[in-house]
């Protein structure tokens, strides 16, 4: 599985790429540090997966993302929240539709965001 890692901290984008090498059944094929990069790499490397940092989404029109799923349709987007509050969580899934985790909890959780079992919880 292709992956893009979009997260504006260089260190958390090398310490996910770390850890999607060790699980060895997906390849990054683009880190971004910005929405605007990421939806560049979406368009050049055409990745499975986007792991995506809520904090760069949030600095974006909630239109503008949409569009990014309208123009990626076949794309699986999991957002990561620093904040994995019932508040942000909603307005990832119910507003946005994306799936989300928490940023701490990724590699627990590595199974389900790639698509190979059921979340235990909604």
């Amino acid at each position: 599985m292709d992956v893009l890692i979009a997260d504006k901290n260089a260190h958390y984008r090398e310490t996910l790429r770390q850890v999607l090498n060790r699980y060895g059944k997906c390849e990054v094929v683009g880190e971004a540090s910005t929405f605007s990069e990421a939806v560049a790499l979406a368009t050049e490397k055409s990745p499975d997966l986007v792991l995506l940092d809520f904090d760069i989404v949030a600095r974006e029109k909630v239109g503008r993302v949409r569009k990014v799923a309208d123009r990626f349709p076949d794309l699986r987007v999991v957002v990561l929240l620093s904040d994995y509050s019932a508040d942000y969580r909603q307005a990832v899934q119910v507003r946005w539709g994306y799936l989300c985790v928490a940023k701490d909890q990724v590699e627990e959780h590595l199974a389900w965001i790639l698509g190979e079992v059921k979340p235990a919880v909604p």
